[in-house]
């Protein structure tokens, strides 16, 4: 008798299994359906943000008009006073895929600031947080909160890792949206090269870097 409920209990188990094996292929199967759909209208979407943004937004050629903007360390940045190429790192610290790119770039092209080079971190997020960054990745740059995208919608930019590059007269020089760190490294540092030719005056108060466009 007991081995006949055993048997009984083991079949009704395996059918249990088995039904719960069918439900959860048929979630999985629902679920990836939707992940497709929703990954499909957030491309869609993206598409059309990215559009609009372009389409009112600054092009490579183009010029930005000078502006004045505090960073998160209340400090003055202004455009006005400044004879020099400076590199826009668009940055995002809750996406880890998205930080790293920005901090290898940084280790590369740190080396042309004292050449004449400024560049600032724009970021859409909490002051603390920023300075967080900063400190836990030994950042050196200047970072601008950017909440009312501003500086997102000048350059036309959707998305992180980006970077947006002017020239010491306020032209566009290059605009990438979602950069990949192995593929750029190389041409933004020679564009970055291409753009100084430098000497530097040292005062009391302050550097004096002038330099020109170098002859390609």
């Amino acid at each position: 008798m007991n081995k006949k409920k055993s048997l009984i209990f083991s079949s009704v188990l395996l059918i249990f299994l088995a039904i719960s094996g069918l439900w959860v292929l048929k979630l999985y199967n629902e679920n990836s359906k939707l992940l497709k759909i929703n990954k499909q209208l957030i491309e869609r979407m993206r598409e059309k943000k990215y559009i609009k943004r372009k389409e009112n937004s600054k092009k490579e050629g183009d010029f930005i008009s000078d502006f004045v903007i505090r960073t998160i360390d209340d400090n003055d940045i202004d455009t006005r006073k400044l004879n020099r190429p400076i590199l826009f790192l668009f940055f995002n610290t809750t996406c880890k895929s998205c930080i790293k790119p920005i901090i290898e770039i940084y280790r590369d092209i740190n080396c042309y600031e004292k050449s004449g080079l400024l560049i600032i971190g724009i970021a859409m997020e909490n002051v603390e947080i920023l300075k967080e960054f900063r400190v836990t990745h030994d950042i050196k740059f200047p970072i601008i909160q950017d909440l009312n995208s501003k500086f997102h919608k000048v350059f036309g930019i959707i998305g992180e890792p980006s970077y947006a590059l002017i020239d010491k007269e306020k032209r566009i020089v290059s605009i990438v949206n979602y950069f990949d760190y192995k593929e750029i490294s190389k041409s933004l540092s020679k564009l970055i090269e291409n753009l100084l030719e430098w000497t530097i005056k040292e005062d009391e108060n302050y550097s004096e870097v002038n330099y020109k466009k170098v002859k390609k």
